[in-house]
């Protein structure tokens, strides 16, 4: 078990991650912090020097009180492929967009809160192309296909979270 209070990010660097489906408890508690940017979790992270945001290649999940949203960032530039962004927005590529942000009863989280969830996640090598996954209690919650042709990172990569002040516990 794993338990701390993130206000930025953190890399897990022992391990690239390819084809693995991670499994945990994941209990974020944001009732100290007093609301304000929603947690995140990283697959793929291409590098482990700064935010999968700020100039590293990977898989962004936010997971935020109007629900899921996910992105690839390639360069700095956030490609939406779930998520509430429009083409007006600076520094986002809504080309590969499937949907809005995922509404789903089996993600709660409250900026002032505590949520727990069991969590599989997992970006999972398919051909040339790469599946994105998350089970939320035992629910599928996401089940998209990446293609090669759109950037899809076929490399392994570093699992992170993203975190505004936060106590993230992973068990």
């Amino acid at each position: 078990s794993i338990t701390t209070q993130i206000n930025g990010y953190a890399t897990f660097t022992g391990v690239q991650y390819a084809d693995e489906l991670l499994s945990f408890k994941l209990k974020v508690d944001a009732s100290e912090k007093g609301g304000g940017w929603t947690p995140a979790l990283v697959l793929r992270a291409q590098g482990t020097d700064s935010y999968v945001s700020s100039g590293i290649d990977g898989y962004i999940l936010c997971m935020g009180m109007n629900g899921l949203e996910l992105y690839r960032y390639v360069n700095g530039v956030r490609n939406v492929i779930y998520g509430d962004f429009y083409e007006n927005s600076t520094g986002v590529n809504i080309d590969c967009k499937q949907g809005d942000t995922i509404k789903n009863s089996a993600w709660t989280f409250d900026a002032n809160k505590v949520a727990e969830h069991d969590i599989k996640i997992g970006a999972v090598s398919d051909g040339g192309d790469v599946r994105i996954l998350l089970y939320v209690d035992g629910k599928e919650v996401i089940n998209y296909l990446d293609k090669a042709e759109n950037g899809a990172f076929s490399n392994a990569g570093y699992f992170g979270i993203i975190g505004r002040g936060e106590t993230w516990t992973l068990t």
